[in-house]
């Protein structure tokens, strides 16, 4: 090994490292860097001067890496330690620190589907108090939303499909201007026993069923059962009520299964009085429908 008392051995007079570092570096660096060759890092170097400031330059950058370094607690940190760790991760993570500060907005929304806003309010508030990143938060209510969305469109179709089949049964069991006559009964039922409009303290005012039907012209148009659907009124419903109705209004046995047509005993009427009885029985109660409804 050369004489390295003052280290002049290792350089060549223009400060460029000269051949005996080359040949001493591994014994100067000692038996913590025994099997690693070293002698690339000064040759690219060349001289004291530029490795120094390489060295130097690395060090900086190291220093700055490790201030962006989120440093674990030990196992005997403390409850504290851990707590502000845990938040320091999370907001690096993305996390926020209010649920509006994830910037939610309301979704696109098939037709009869409504927002909540106040369930967005409670799951974004949630997500910031638990500490969910920006972009999983986004993933989850978004994931949460087309679970609702599929489940909407699901509900729909068998809703439909049920709203389909009744009224195919209805108008095969109430056949021609029947159906109309029937529904005009119900009308008729909530017209007069339908819930009214109510007014709010704050002064909104939420309309009744009459209020809704009057809006729907289910009047002039009894078998739009779209409209009594909209209105929160199904078929069965129609055909409960009318029967209730047309007791009320002193009419004969007429609705299907509720008997009569037999001969005339026991104060029974033959199906075409029960029918004529009927129906002045309706027009008594909604005098614009005058159409007579065929015997069968």
């Amino acid at each position: 090994m050369a004489d390295v008392e003052d280290f002049t051995a290792y350089f060549n007079d223009d400060g460029s490292f000269a051949n005996a570092l080359y040949d001493d570096l591994k014994e100067i660096l000692g038996n913590e860097f025994e099997g690693k060759d070293y002698s690339e890092m000064f040759k690219r170097a060349g001289n004291i001067q530029t490795f120094l400031r390489n060295a130097i330059k690395t060090k900086t950058a190291y220093d700055t890496k490790m201030d962006n370094i989120i440093q674990k607690p030990g196992d005997d940190a403390t409850d504290v330690q851990m707590a502000e760790f845990r938040k320091l991760l999370l907001k690096e993570l993305g996390a926020v620190e209010r649920g509006e500060d994830y910037g939610f907005n309301e979704p696109t929304l098939p037709e009869g589907m409504i927002y909540d806003a106040g369930l967005d309010k409670f799951f974004s508030d949630l997500f910031a108090k638990v500490g969910m990143p920006k972009d999983v938060a986004n993933e989850v209510r978004n994931a949460f939303i087309d679970l609702n969305i599929k489940n909407h469109k699901e509900r729909a179709e068998a809703e439909n499909k049920a709203f389909g089949e009744a009224k195919d049964a209805f108008l095969a069991k109430y056949p021609g201007d029947k159906a109309a006559v029937i529904a005009r009964l119900a009308h008729d039922f909530y017209m007069n026993r339908g819930s009214d409009d109510i007014k709010l303290p704050d002064g909104t005012v939420v309309k009744g069923l009459k209020s809704l039907i009057k809006e729907s012209d289910l009047y002039n148009d009894p078998t739009n059962f779209e409209a009594w659907r909209t209105n929160g009124v199904n078929i069965d419903q129609i055909e409960l009520v009318a029967g209730i109705q047309q007791d009320l209004s002193g009419g004969g046995q007429f609705l299907a299964g509720s008997g009569g047509g037999g001969g005339g005993g026991g104060g029974q009427m033959t199906r075409e009085q029960a029918d004529q009885s009927f129906i002045a029985a309706a027009n008594a109660e909604s005098p614009e429908l005058a159409q007579a409804v065929a015997g069968g």
